[in-house]
């Protein structure tokens, strides 16, 4: 088996020693070559490490000590990247998981078509406190054309702000049934409530618009 933690020499490290140091992180191990040789291409930017996605990601990027960190988050739950004590660029395949990327720390969110250009410039804009995303993920997420915060008419009740709030961890029905001791039919009925409540159309709509009206912290 190969180890989950790949670590550049010394004298490696120390020839790009101005470049950006990035960490590249993803469940699968072609990933994580594919996205090393993409970053390659460019001179300053030197990458330092690659490593798996499980539970003990945060502790293997103290190892490696990266600038920034390349994650390409596929079906893994981006809950996992909370204790990362870095810059963190995410790659998605769509927008569903934009917001709750956000939520775990993400400095950037694009999709996994970006072009390498794009994903080089939000790799530097992280590390000087930018908060970079895709114009589709920027437009789910942040669009301040969405419909106004101001209308909610009606307070959600106790569990359901329990529930809102694991929304906002990025947790599916089954989990959140088993976090609160309720059944997957009773979280259904208290999400389909809340999308009612907070005029929106979809759980991410929701989280964002939530958060908006301090409902919710992410």
């Amino acid at each position: 088996m190969k180890p989950a933690l790949h670590l550049v020499s010394r004298s490696a490290q120390a020839a790009t020693a101005r470049a950006l140091r990035v960490a590249v992180a993803a469940p699968d191990r072609f990933a994580r070559l594919g996205l090393t040789t993409l970053l390659e291409r460019f001179d300053d930017l030197h990458v330092v490490g690659d490593i798996d996605i499980d539970e003990r990601i945060a502790s293997r990027v103290r190892v490696v000590n990266p600038d920034v960190l390349l994650v390409d988050i596929q079906s893994t739950d981006p809950a996992l990247l909370r204790d990362v004590d870095c810059p963190a660029v995410v790659l998605l395949a769509s927008v569903l998981d934009a917001s709750n990327a956000f939520a775990a720390g993400a400095g950037a969110v694009l999709l996994r078509s970006a072009a390498p250009e794009r994903l080089h410039a939000a790799l530097h804009a992280v590390t000087n406190d930018l908060v970079v995303a895709d114009s589709e993920i920027a437009s789910a997420v942040f669009d301040q054309r969405a419909r106004p915060v101001e209308d909610l008419e009606e307070s959600l009740t106790h569990r359901e702000l329990e529930v809102m709030q694991q929304l906002a961890a990025g947790r599916t029905n089954r989990d959140i049934a088993s976090v609160l001791g309720i059944t997957e039919h009773t979280v259904k009925f208290h999400v389909n409530s809340i999308l009612e409540k907070l005029n929106a159309e979809s759980r991410t709509e929701a989280v964002v618009r939530a958060a908006r009206l301090g409902i919710v912290v992410i």
